[in-house]
């Protein structure tokens, strides 16, 4: 074999070593976090410090460094497929958080994303992201529920604006120990919705009640802290909401990231995709009869033929109104809301149901009719009049417009989601 020959081998060789196995990790880690850059963070926490660092870096340039505590474990193996960026241990024990106080307020349209893995399915309540702190409330938060937890294993979201909560989602999910996921949680402001990702896919759209003021992210009585919940992190307190487990890759954005930009992210963690589950789609809604006594027809595709299961409402705090009031059907069966007056019908949580029940007077796949209990004409000031936004959820598929009477119309929806079992 000649001297060029030998020469143009060990030439090939080495071009496949820095092509193949030596570039992949490298070429995984620039493309994700690329990506993430390009997306313009407000914040990007990879946790991928070293071993021993006090200071979490901000990968987004704007300078807003977090601060670990000192039994933080660093260097643990991370989220993205073939990329040597490690993850945090954090909140193994109370107070093992990263933290990061900022100078400023933040309120209005935001996103948070990462990436984290439990290391139990048992523990009561895990927080990964958390805004509340100890001398803070109805901000925002992030986490998961165990086994042991009331609502049983789920995913939930606390949002507010810093004098009340907008909404409180749980979302049934049986994750899995030592198991990375994806998650995203994005709140447009100005459309008041907000909108709830695991691995990449929507499993909840919610609309924000709108109270007067914007949502509120963190402000220097809502500091973000990553691994826990100050506000109930304490020794006496017997179900704690510190996260026993691995986080990395922690994003927070002033915008609501679109459905692409989170699909997009998870994929370039080469984590599998996860599979879309079949759900109901509404395409019209109109309302008939009067402003006392409306008549609600909801057309689409994917309803079953039978309605859901409900119960009777019978709760008579806001008066005796048992007969012909209707029943409830639980958070993902049937409910109307308005978002003008700000009163629900036919919604129930683990309080029981509220003061209106709705009467479903014809179910089949394709349509349905319902209208209101008999406590709905007790409450003249909450009709459904002209002009008000309201907000129907069928099945999981929340749908919103403008209240019309008397002509039957269909129309463009305010708002609209399918709700997913996360895979």
């Amino acid at each position: 074999m000649s001297r060029t020959i030998r020469r143009l081998i060990a030439l090939l060789a080495a071009s496949v070593v820095t092509l193949g196995v030596g570039a992949g990790p490298a070429l995984a880690l620039a493309g994700y976090q690329r990506l993430i850059k390009e997306a313009s963070p407000w914040a990007y926490w990879q946790l991928a410090d070293p071993g021993g660092a006090t200071v979490a870096a901000d990968s987004s340039g704007n300078g807003r460094a977090g601060t670990y505590a000192s039994c933080v474990s660093l260097g643990e193996p991370g989220p993205i497929r073939d990329n040597p960026a490690t993850a945090a241990l954090l909140g193994s024990e109370l107070g093992c958080y990263m933290t990061y106080s900022s100078s400023s307020a933040y309120s209005g349209s935001y996103s948070v994303e990462g990436w984290a893995m439990p290391s139990s399915t048992t523990k009561s309540y895990q927080t990964i992201f958390d805004t509340r702190a100890v001398d803070g409330e109805f901000s925002m938060d992030v986490g998961l529920g165990g086994t042991p937890a009331p609502e049983g294993q789920g995913f939930g979201v606390d949002i507010g604006d810093g004098s009340e909560w907008l909404t409180n989602p749980f979302i049934p999910w049986l994750f899995k120990a030592h198991k990375w996921f994806y998650f995203a949680v994005t709140v447009n402001a100005a459309t008041r919705v907000a909108t709830i990702y695991i691995n990449g896919g929507s499993v909840d759209r919610i609309m924000l009640p709108n109270y007067g003021l914007p949502p509120l992210l963190t402000d220097g009585n809502h500091p973000i802290v990553l691994g826990g919940n100050p506000r109930y992190d304490y020794p006496s307190n017997p179900a704690p909401g510190n996260f026993d487990g691995l986080i990395g890759q922690v994003a927070v954005y002033e915008y609501a990231l679109s459905p692409g930009q989170v699909a997009a992210h998870y994929a370039a963690g080469g984590q599998p995709a996860a599979a879309p589950t079949a759900s109901p789609i509404i395409t019209g809604i109109t309302f008939n009869g009067s402003v006392s006594s409306p008549t609600i027809t909801v057309t689409g595709t994917g309803f079953g033929k039978t309605p859901p299961e409900g119960t009777s409402d019978a709760n008579t705090g806001c008066g005796d109104h048992r007969r012909g009031n209707g029943d409830v059907y639980g958070t993902n069966g049937l409910w109307f809301l308005d978002d003008t007056k700000v009163w629900q019908a036919g919604y129930s949580n683990s309080s029981g149901g509220n003061c209106i029940g709705l009467i479903i007077e014809s179910w089949t796949t394709t349509q349905v009719m319902f209208g209101f209990g008999v406590a709905y004409d007790s409450f003249d000031h909450w009709y459904a009049a002209f002009g008000d936004h309201y907000v129907i959820d069928l099945k999981g598929w929340y749908e919103g417009g403008l209240v019309s009477y008397p002509q039957a119309r269909s129309h463009r929806a305010l708002a609209r989601h399918r709700r997913q079992q996360p895979a």
